[in-house]
């Protein structure tokens, strides 16, 4: 899909809060993004993290597949992972100690 595609396709379902730029970004590497139509920039957005260790950083990568092999949660309600309490335990009682 191009850029004029991809920006029709997704407008039919946008409410419209935020003005889009007239690109699809479609994937990123380091600082570098491309867009639907093969074109390179360079990324200064200060977006959510990426803006940190850079788009697919290979550490980033890797974390996100060893938590997501056992399986993602299914529900809010339901414990899938046996360690989760005593991390949350452990956050709680860090957070605590400081006040």
């Amino acid at each position: 899909m191009t850029n004029a595609e991809v920006m029709a396709r997704n407008a039919a379902h946008e409410v419209g809060v935020y003005a889009r730029q007239p690109v699809a970004l479609v994937r990123g590497r380091g600082a570098e993004v491309w867009d639907a139509d093969g074109r390179r920039y360079i990324d200064f957005f200060a977006g959510l993290s990426v803006s940190n260790v850079g788009h697919c950083h290979p550490a980033v990568v890797e974390a996100v597949r060893a938590q997501t092999r056992p399986g993602n949660r299914a529900c809010a309600g339901i414990s899938t992972r046996p360690t989760c309490g005593d991390r949350t335990n452990r956050s709680i009682d860090s957070v605590g100690s400081r006040s």
